[in-house]
């Protein structure tokens, strides 16, 4: 049975991608829950949580029901469990409410479910409880819901309001939403906002106490733009459980997460679906950790990172924090900025991988760009006009950066690495947003020697065990991404005798690159040794990592 529900999933799947353009599933955030695993997961806190008798007397709703797959799934449970026919009809017709914002895919799902049920068990059901209504509208859903839920899961559309990839709505639309919800503060000026951001708080006010939330998310909860939501979530109810790693929706290319929130639980499970492993953590710990959520065991890194810790300071308490910059931010206007000409007022244009494969190496691309300020100011000018007379408040610019940067020696860092990969530079050079920039714009000669010292112990293994463990974002389906607000804070050494060691073995590969192996095992050695990790366990955990 359970191979004929995936067929029938896969099916309704085919059926929306035919009937429904691309621009409007991707606008409307319709990406329909098929697959089995991720829908048994979906539903195991609830079998956690309730008992078999309790569960049919229990209020469900789901906010955005789509082709109705996980109602349709979570009935066949019910059947395979043994539940008598009666109990179920009971449960089905009266303790399930649905609701879709699209009405004609609302009529698919009703029918879905009532054809679905009467295939399996030979009897006719009649949906009761059917919403469409928008779910980000709060007046409307305080008004529709009067009475508050036992159990709200689903797959809430995950959709952009603002930022690179979203859909752009005015100023006025920010406000309001910034106004109505009590996840974001009133300081929010650029924040973006995602649909599912507002699902999750109109879900959670819709709860009773003893209530449940289990809904399937975009593994960018994790991500920054998600800091005031977590906050929500853990200020006020607990999570209980969160599994991630899913890769598991039809085109859809970054992963998905299951988050089960209560109000009952201390400890949440941190599940890793492509590895198989989890382990427990409190959720107080996460509140003291800034809302952030460690997809690693910190309890297996404790002694390590003490040792690393005593002997380090934070990169932003040694250097200013400024040191650290984004490239070039041309949007879509490259072609107006950067070309194959090189004269005197260009600068050597780095991007990406293509520049910076490895630790230690700078490939020129045969690309120049052009620090033309009034070219620059005349095209950002254009663009407010154009948003101004959309209501848009003016967030798209083009950047260049500080020149002073590209005239001085400096350290480029890849942004979206498994790894930290810096190379040193003393060219008048610049780079797109791919790539960070470390520089003291300064040509000083200490100044020089202390970004030697930097380039050569951000690529050792001990920084890249670092950078792992809490810098980069590694999530299966998404690229793997730093941000400076993290960066600043990685353990730097700040030993003379060691900087100047690692000075002199960096000048070694900047003059002879085909020792840099060499050159890197004997940095990680002189670091192993520094901060006193000698044992062979505690060096198999460091570049296992």
């Amino acid at each position: 049975m359970y191979n004929d529900l995936e067929l029938f999933f896969n099916k309704q799947h085919r059926i929306i991608n035919a009937n429904y353009s691309k621009e409007y599933i991707k606008k409307n955030g319709i990406f329909l829950t098929h697959d089995l695993k991720i829908l048994d997961d979906l539903i195991q806190f609830l079998f956690e949580t309730y008992q078999e008798n309790e569960i049919l007397n229990l209020k469900f709703l789901e906010p955005s029901v789509g082709t109705g797959n996980i109602i349709i799934y979570f009935i066949q449970v019910l059947k395979n469990m043994n539940v008598s026919i009666d109990k179920i009809i009971n449960f089905v017709e009266n303790n399930i409410f649905i609701n879709e914002l699209d009405n004609s895919i609302l009529s698919i799902a009703v029918k879905n479910i009532e054809n679905y049920f009467s295939n399996i068990f030979g009897k006719k059901i009649k949906l009761k409880h059917i919403y469409n209504i928008d779910f980000t509208d709060k007046e409307k859903i305080s008004s529709t819901f009067i009475n508050k839920f036992d159990v709200i899961l689903g797959n809430p559309p995950f959709v952009s309001l603002y930022g690179k990839n979203g859909i752009t709505k005015t100023e006025e639309t920010r406000k309001k939403i910034i106004n109505e919800y009590t996840q974001f503060p009133n300081s929010i000026i650029n924040g973006k906002i995602n649909i599912s951001m507002l699902f999750i708080e109109n879900s959670l006010s819709l709860l009773n106490d003893n209530g449940i939330l289990s809904f399937i998310l975009d593994s960018s909860f994790f991500d920054k733009p998600f800091y005031f939501t977590r906050k929500f979530i853990y200020q006020n109810w607990n999570v209980h459980s969160l599994f991630f790693n899913y890769f598991n929706f039809m085109s859809v290319y970054s992963g998905q997460i299951i988050i089960n929130i209560n109000k009952k639980s201390n400890n949440a499970k941190l599940v890793d679906i492509k590895n198989n492993t989890f382990f427990y953590i409190e959720n107080e710990s996460i509140i003291k950790n800034d809302y952030i959520i460690p997809l690693k065991n910190p309890k297996n890194h404790i002694d390590i990172l003490k040792k690393i810790y005593n002997k380090s300071k934070p990169l932003k308490e040694l250097y200013n924090k400024k040191i650290i910059r984004t490239g070039t931010m041309l949007l879509n206007m490259e072609n107006e900025f950067v070309n194959k000409k090189c004269d005197k007022n260009s600068y050597v244009y780095y991007k990406g991988s293509k520049s910076l494969p490895r630790s230690f190496e700078l490939n020129e691309i045969g690309l120049f760009f052009t620090y033309d300020k009034e070219k620059q100011n005349k095209i950002n000018d254009s663009i407010k006009h154009e948003l101004t007379l959309k209501g848009i408040k003016n967030k798209k610019r083009i950047g260049f950066g500080e020149k002073e940067i590209y005239d001085n020696p400096k350290i480029f860092i890849r942004q979206s690495a498994n790894n930290l990969i810096a190379a040193f530079d003393d060219k008048k050079s610049s780079c797109d947003n791919s790539l960070y920039i470390i520089s003291f714009r300064s040509n000083f000669i200490n100044d020089t020697r202390e970004l030697k010292f930097l380039v050569g112990y951000l690529n050792s293994e001990i920084a890249n065990y670092y950078a792992r463990l809490k810098i980069i974002k590694l999530i299966h389906g998404k690229q793997p991404q730093m941000r400076i607000s993290d960066f600043i804070n990685i353990p730097i050494c700040y030993d003379e005798n060691i900087k100047e060691k690692i000075i002199d073995m960096v000048d070694i590969i900047i003059k002879n690159p085909t020792k840099k192996n060499k050159i890197i095992n004997d940095i990680n050695v002189l670091l192993y040794k520094f901060y006193e990790l000698n044992n062979e366990k505690e060096i198999t955990q460091i570049r296992s990592l």
